[in-house]
């Protein structure tokens, strides 16, 4: 929800509707987010220098690359920012997983709108919400291309570990189930935690 939030008008789209339950959520990491310099920015930045729920595609040696940012914004004429928005609490190596996610973002909104992308924030909601995680991203055009090359050719060891927890393309959280590693992973762990605690039950 936080995505679609306008901190400029406070106001969420008409088409989303809250229950007060949910309304309770959100209230605290809103005035969290206003009260830091992230919701200065946003404050700040004018209506078209906002692009929240950011779609689009792009093609970069003939292939085509998505990106979904919660909230682009427009820090000069030829400078923009990415912010995401994350549910969990932050942990190492979260972090690491979703600078290189964002890095890609802003990769591609460069490369679309021919910007330049000094600075990213990852906010988590589930930690503190006035201490937005501020990075330059370390991705590079480079290495975007440079992965499109490997994958083509089939030059790439997937390499399953904890981060797959995090990604929804392994089947976790009920997200989509696509890579075949993650979800081995990811439901290897279920399986053997399931066991342990049968385990720890009998007498």
């Amino acid at each position: 929800m936080l995505e679609a939030y306008d901190f400029v008008s406070k106001k969420l789209p008409v088409s989303i509707r809250l229950t007060d339950e949910q309304k309770n959520e959100l209230l605290p990491l809103v005035k969290g987010i206003a009260g830091s310099e992230l919701g200065s920015m946003i404050a700040s930045t004018p209506i078209d220098g906002q692009k929240r729920e950011y779609e689009f595609s792009t093609r970069i040696d003939g292939v085509q690359c998505i990106a979904r940012i919660d909230l682009a914004l427009r820090l000069s004429e030829k400078e923009w920012s990415v912010v995401d928005y994350k549910s969990g609490k932050k942990s190492e190596w979260s972090l690491e997983l979703y600078k290189n996610q964002v890095g890609y973002y802003a990769v591609l909104l460069s490369y679309a709108n021919k910007v330049n992308v000094p600075k990213c924030a990852i906010v988590y909601a589930g930690t503190s919400v006035s201490q937005p995680e501020w990075f330059e991203p370390k991705i590079t055009l480079s290495n975007v291309r440079e992965a499109i090359t490997q994958i083509e050719a089939g030059n790439f060891k997937p390499e399953a570990d904890r981060r797959c927890i995090a990604c929804p393309y392994s089947g976790s959280g009920g997200g989509r189930w696509v890579c075949k590693f993650g979800w081995n992973f990811v439901n290897g762990n279920v399986r053997r935690k399931k066991k342990r605690s049968k385990v720890a039950r009998e007498p």
